[in-house]
Order: C-alpha cells, then structure tokens, then sequence
C-alpha cells in the first residue's frame, strides 16, 4: 500500500513540473515524458517555414471575417450564375473559425520528431466546402494502383510471385509538404481532360 501510495505521489510530482510534458506514445501503449522547451523549439521550427505556414498579421478574428466573406462573395457569384443551388449555397455557408494545429510526437523515430496535425478541422471556415469537394474528387484519386482497404489488399498480396518486394515510404509531414498550387493544377487537369467539360453543382 506504501509503495502504491509513493508511485501516486511521484506521479503527481511529475505532472506539476512545468518543463515536462506527459504523453502517450504515437504507436503502442506507453507514456512519455518530454522536455517541454524542446517540444516548443520543434513545432516552431516547423512554423516557421515560410513555404508552409505564413504569420497573420491582422488580428485573428478579423483575418476569420475577411476569409469568410471571400468564401461567401465566391459562393453568391456562383449561384447567381446558376452554378450551384440554392440548397448547396445555404450548405457552404462559411461561418466559422480557425482550426488549432498541434504536433503528434512520433516517439519510435530518432529525436522524437513532431508530424502537425490539423485539430478541429470542423471549425475552419472552409470545413463545408472540403467535404462537398470529396465525392466531387474521389473518382480521380483511385487507379488501378489503389488499394481501398485492408480486403482488397490481402487477396492482391497473396496473387504477388515470390520474386515481389513491398516497400513502404515514409513522407515526413505529408500533408504540410504538399504543393498547394501544383496539386489543384493536378486536380483541374484530370477534372477537365476532355474538351468543354461541365460540371453542375447540385
């Protein structure tokens, strides 16, 4: 009992030390203690890429309203020219606000690397408009060198001869290392193959 009671206490002594910060591990299970200045210098670092992020320099509630109202402006100029209804319009309404990003610790990597993860996305002025976009867009993510799932994958890897090698890459940061611009010339180039190719909002 005095040694369950000593652990209790000296758990409570490290979640009070304001230069650790406690977590679970990325994968597993497990806890990690972790320099709390480190952890700070290494989402910084990662903001601080301009190519990546770019510091607001009006007050945040204001760049919110000039976002929506940019969002809004498009989305009346598209339905006044019959592009989308009035139901869609109502639908990607922007009123919202910023989503909050935070680092998920990849604790099995050496000095522990942090991968930005875009919390509360739901609260981003532009969430409505991204999932109307996913059915828009799914029939040009998949070819025939797309798995679906963890079904389809295992009959494909039992068909694969024994001279076959599987190969996993690691991206670091994925989705903060793509080129914005280049991806939407991408996606514009497979929605508009074909000559005079119209797309009707609903």
């Amino acid at each position: 009992m005095a040694c369950s009671a000593s652990f209790v206490w000296e758990h409570k002594k490290l979640a009070n030390r304001s230069d650790l910060i406690i977590c679970r591990t990325d994968k597993g299970k497990g806890v990690v203690l972790l320099n709390r200045i480190d952890d700070i210098e290494k989402i910084n670092s990662i903001l601080s890429d301009p190519s990546k992020f770019s510091k607001v320099g009006a007050p945040e509630f204001s760049t919110i309203f000039k976002i929506e109202d940019k969002i809004n402006r498009t989305l009346r100029q598209l339905k006044d020219g019959s592009a989308i209804s009035e139901n869609t319009y109502n639908s990607l309404f922007s009123s919202g606000f910023f989503a909050t990003l935070c680092g998920l610790r990849k604790v099995h990597k050496d000095d522990i690397p942090l991968q930005p993860i875009i919390l509360a996305t739901y609260n981003s002025p532009n969430f409505e408009i991204a999932k109307h976009l996913v059915p828009l867009l799914s029939h040009i993510t998949s070819n025939h060198f797309t798995l679906q799932n963890y079904s389809s994958f295992v009959p494909d890897i039992l068909e694969q001869n024994s001279h076959t090698f599987m190969v996993s890459f690691d991206v670091q940061s994925l989705f903060t290392n793509v080129p914005v611009f280049e991806a939407i010339d991408i996606i514009l180039g497979k929605l508009f193959s074909a000559q005079n190719t119209i797309y009707h909002g609903s």
